[in-house]
């Protein structure tokens, strides 16, 4: 499954200490943390074409804008792969919502730490759906005075173009 930052655009991919790192930063998919095994759920598999943007909160000034195709497999779970994110994650999806509030604590420098609280919240109707993701980032310890707390909110919409994912296995 394609890491679509989902609107972690900019936060969960995984938020980066600036503004410029961030963008830099690919983006994931929050159903990677979803259900009891973590799986995407039937109702949403497909290829989709995704459409996403990020600004900071209380702000409607774009900061970044995104677009890709996206596979979502039935089932499909998440496996970390970096080891410097700490992440946990909790919340359900259904065949037309998701809702889904992750915490966790980024390294950012040498004796400080970015602390992550991230809360997703979607719907699907038929072929298409939505979900926004707030990030409020936080910095504790030893920080450089550039690392300002801060708040962003991704939304991306998804239009499926395909309901057969086709071979899923080793689907990124």
């Amino acid at each position: 499954m394609t890491r679509i930052a989902i609107c972690l655009f900019l936060a969960f991919a995984f938020v980066a200490p600036t503004l410029a790192e961030a963008q830099e930063k690919p983006e994931f998919n929050p159903f990677q943390f979803l259900g009891d095994d973590g799986s995407v759920p039937a109702e949403w598999v497909g290829i989709w074409q995704i459409e996403a943007t990020s600004r900071f909160c209380g702000s409607s000034e774009i900061l970044t804008t995104t677009s890709i195709v996206d596979t979502l497999c039935e089932s499909e779970s998440f496996n970390q792969d970096d080891p410097e994110v700490d992440f946990n994650c909790s919340g359900s999806a259904t065949a037309t919502t998701m809702n889904m509030t992750c915490t966790g604590t980024n390294p950012a420098g040498p004796g400080c730490d970015q602390n992550l609280s991230i809360v997703f919240e979607g719907t699907r109707n038929g072929d298409t759906y939505t979900i926004t993701a707030t990030t409020n980032v936080t910095y504790s310890g030893d920080c450089s005075p550039e690392l300002q707390d801060t708040c962003f909110v991704s939304t991306q919409t998804g239009t499926r173009i395909s309901s057969d994912p086709g071979e899923c296995k080793g689907v990124p």
